[in-house]
């Protein structure tokens, strides 16, 4: 839930851009090119890492970006995944499901969930969830409308990586 521009468990880099909750979603809108993040940090460590979330388009310029960023105790990135342009969807208006895989480093101590609008338009994101496969395995929700990120293996959904 978005109070006066926060979302709880959640940072957001504004940038000229606001970001809203639009039902059971969070929207970034921006008037102007440009790029607003929204991003939260879980503890993680070496090992794989699946980032999935729906995100739907609504940009007359620019796209919008999304990225699985392994850090190191400083906040220091290390790997970025699935590269430094970032996953997309098209701009269409449809719901797509992104599916991101980082294999996080030794030295990883935190993973960053990081969803961007880098255009002029919509875009809003739901049901964004974090499989870590780790020294500190979790399951986790990453819900907006939540106060807090928590590890709940009751709202695991398989994570289902596309063929090469």
């Amino acid at each position: 839930m978005v109070v006066d521009g926060e979302i709880a468990g959640w940072d957001v880099r504004a940038d000229g851009g606001r970001v809203q909750s639009a039902g059971d979603a969070v929207e970034i809108h921006r008037e102007q090119p440009g790029e607003t993040a929204l991003y939260s940090v879980v503890d993680a460590g070496e090992g794989l890492g699946y980032l999935t979330v729906e995100a739907q388009s609504v940009l007359s310029s620019g796209t919008m970006r999304a990225f699985l960023i392994c850090q190191d105790e400083r906040g220091e990135w290390l790997h970025v995944a699935p590269d430094g342009a970032g996953a997309s969807v098209p701009n269409d208006g449809d719901w797509h499901v992104l599916r991101i895989a980082a294999l996080c480093p030794t030295g990883t101590a935190s993973a960053r969930l990081d969803l961007r609008n880098a255009g002029v338009g919509t875009v809003d994101f739901r049901d964004a969830h974090l499989e870590l496969d780790s020294c500190r395995a979790a399951i986790w929700r990453i819900d907006p409308d939540s106060t807090d990120i928590r590890q709940d293996s009751a709202f695991y959904r398989p994570v289902t990586m596309p063929p090469p």
